[in-house]
C-alpha cells in the first residue's frame, strides 16, 4: 500500500504536516483490497474482509470514539464480511456480504441517510433494516464562501425488480436531481425506480473470467446473479463482438480476435462491470 501528498500525524506536541512528493510504501502486505479517502481521512479494505482506517477522527469519520488521530491504518470494528468501503468529505459508508449499508461521521445534510436527532454519528450505524443495497458512492468535497460540498451521498439498491438510484442530502444546487433546490436537507434515502441496468458494479463483484491470458475460448461465471449478455471492446474503444448469454456461466468463443488487449463489458441483474482480458495467438 502506497501513500503520497500531504498529509499529518499527531504526537506528544501536537499535529504534525508534511507532504510526501513520492509515492511511499506504508505497508508492505499484499492482502489490501481496495481503498477510498476522505478529506481528512481514510478507509481500505483487506481481502479478509475486515475494515481499516487511517487519519483524523474529526466529526466521527473513523468510526471509533476511542481514536482521535489514526497515524497508521487500524482495524474499524471486529467483524471480517466488508465488502465495499467509501469514504465521503468527512463521512463514511461500509456495505457487507449481505447487503446491509453502514454510516458514520457527520450528519448535518442528512447525507449518512440515518434520521437522527444529532449532526453526527459516532460508529458504524446500520442505514435501514434493508439488505439490497448494491453500491454507495459519497461526495467528496471542500468550503466555499456559500456552501459546504461533499455533503450528499447517491446508492443504488434493488428492489427484486429494479436497480434504483437512492440519493440522501444536501440539495441546496440540486445535486439530488429531485427536480428542485426546496430542501437543504433530505433522509432517510429517496429512491427513483429508473433504469440503471448500466450502472457500474463494484470491482470486488463476485465475477469469473477465466482462462487470462485466453486463445480461442473465454468463462464468464456468475455465482450471485444472470448474466444478460457481454459486449467486447478492443483498447481504442470499438465493440468487436456481442454475446447474448441470459445463463449464470456461459463459454464465448473468441477465435476470431487478434492478439491484445480487450475490455469485457459484462451486462447482469445487478448492473454492468468491466473487466481486462488478455488474448494470445
Amino acid at each position: 500500500l502506497w501513500q503520497w501528498g500531504f498529509y499529518f500525524t499527531l504526537d506528544s506536541s501536537g499535529y504534525v504536516f508534511d507532504n510526501i512528493l513520492s509515492p511511499s510504501c506504508i505497508d508492505s502486505n499484499d492482502k489490501w483490497l481496495m481503498i477510498s479517502a476522505g478529506m481528512e481521512h481514510a478507509f481500505a479494505l483487506k481481502e479478509d474482509g475486515t475494515l481499516w482506517a487511517y487519519g483524523d477522527n474529526v466529526n466521527f469519520a473513523l468510526g471509533d470514539t476511542s481514536i482521535v488521530v489514526a497515524n497508521e491504518f487500524t482495524q474499524i470494528t471486529q467483524n471480517k464480511d466488508w465488502k465495499h468501503v467509501e469514504a465521503g468529505s468527512i463521512y463514511t459508508f461500509a456495505l457487507n456480504n449481505q447487503g446491509e449499508l453502514f454510516a458514520w461521521g457527520i450528519n448535518m445534510y442528512g447525507q449518512l441517510g440515518i434520521v437522527e436527532k444529532n449532526d453526527y454519528v459516532e460508529i458504524p450505524t446500520k442505514v435501514s433494516n434493508e439488505t439490497e443495497w448494491l453500491s454507495i458512492s459519497a461526495a467528496k468535497g471542500g468550503i466555499s464562501d456559500i456552501y459546504i460540498f461533499g455533503m450528499h451521498s447517491v446508492a443504488i439498491k434493488n428492489d427484486d425488480k429494479n436497480n434504483l438510484i437512492c440519493v440522501t442530502g444536501a440539495n441546496y444546487v440540486g445535486q439530488l436531481g429531485l427536480g428542485s433546490t426546496d430542501q437543504e436537507k433530505n433522509t432517510p434515502f429517496v429512491c427513483n425506480a429508473l433504469n440503471v441496468e448500466n450502472v457500474l458494479l463494484d470491482e470486488s463483484t463476485d465475477i469469473s473470467l477465466y482462462p487470462n491470458p485466453a486463445t480461442t475460448q473465454l468463462t464468464l461465471d456468475n455465482k450471485d446473479a444472470l448474466i444478460k449478455e457481454a459486449h467486447i471492446y478492443d483498447i481504442t474503444g470499438r465493440k468487436v463482438s456481442r454475446h447474448s448469454i441470459n445463463a449464470n456461466q456461459s463459454t464465448l468463443d473468441i477465435s476470431t480476435l487478434k492478439s491484445g488487449l480487450y475490455i469485457v463489458k459484462i451486462h447482469t441483474e445487478q448492473g454492468v462491470l468491466n473487466r481486462k482480458v488478455q488474448v494470445v495467438r
